[in-house]
């Protein structure tokens, strides 16, 4: 089962967006790329950068977090036995220091896609996350439910014509001990029940989806009961593709694929000052 690693994370205290982007975005990755135990099990890199000062006062059926969120992360690995093997503890030198330790982590299964017309550039598409919390009194099974099904249909049918793809990605049921020793051991774990995204072809259409509060009100009552809507909160990023990995044929290579250049592509913004 092909299963995702996913962060929201921010910079550490005292350092500035511009310097977060350049460590996480660059230098993190030239890492990941020259070490082959990352390309080796990793298929699939994404990084997602914040645009919440891009939209700083857009109204959504859920939240911006007060931790506001600079990066989301999205790691595919073949099988859940390789990506417990890669977050085991690191031997050897420090890890590479940029970010706070106080993040979101998950790991999903399988997505599930309702719909996908989206042929956008990678620069021009905005992404939507919502990190959903359970309301009080919910059983997981009941959330996994009515989540895929409802409230998937209700969000689809506000969403689709300004939205180009929405995608459902359920948490694997994982308890937090491969976490334990490592950089993501502070972060939590386990807290949201169900991570979604959807994508728009350029800001213009997410800014209107933003602004129609018909939608947002479809979304909200589709929540009802089923998503803690105070306790849940939203993403609004740019993706950038960081790698690709393929073993071959014979499984006795790994092939790797990065766009050319590790710059921070085209990730619109200002640049917040150092937080304190």
């Amino acid at each position: 089962m092909t299963v995702k690693f996913v962060l929201a994370n921010r910079r550490k205290d005292g350092m500035t967006l511009e310097e977060f982007r350049y460590e996480w975005g660059v230098i993190h990755v030239a890492i990941m790329v020259t070490s082959p135990g990352a390309t080796e099990r990793i298929r699939r890199y994404v990084q997602g950068y914040s645009l919440e000062d891009v939209f700083p006062d857009v109204r959504l059926a859920y939240p911006y977090s007060a931790e506001h969120w600079d990066g989301f992360a999205s790691l595919a690995f073949e099988t859940l036995e390789s990506f417990l093997t890669s977050v085991q503890p690191r031997r050897g030198g420090p890890a590479h220091d940029f970010s706070h330790p106080s993040m979101v982590v998950d790991v999903t299964g399988e997505e599930a896609v309702l719909f996908d017309e989206l042929q956008a550039a990678e620069e021009d598409t905005v992404k939507l996350v919502h990190f959903l919390r359970p309301a009080p009194g919910v059983s997981r099974e009941r959330f996994a439910d009515e989540w895929r099904d409802g409230y998937a249909t209700a969000v689809a049918a506000a969403a689709r014509g300004a939205a180009r793809k929405y995608a459902l990605s359920p948490p694997v049921p994982l308890d937090a001990s491969p976490f334990e020793g490592t950089p993501y051991g502070q972060g939590a774990f386990g807290t949201y029940w169900g991570i979604e995204e959807l994508f728009f072809a350029s800001q213009a259409d997410f800014a209107a989806f933003a602004g129609d509060a018909q939608a947002r009100a479809l979304i909200t009552k589709a929540g009802n009961g089923l998503v803690d809507a105070a306790g849940s909160f939203a993403m609004v990023v740019t993706d950038r593709l960081r790698f690709v990995s393929t073993r071959s044929p014979d499984g006795t290579s790994v092939y790797t694929w990065a766009p050319p250049g590790l710059e921070v592509r085209s990730v619109p913004g200002t640049l917040r000052p150092a937080l304190s």
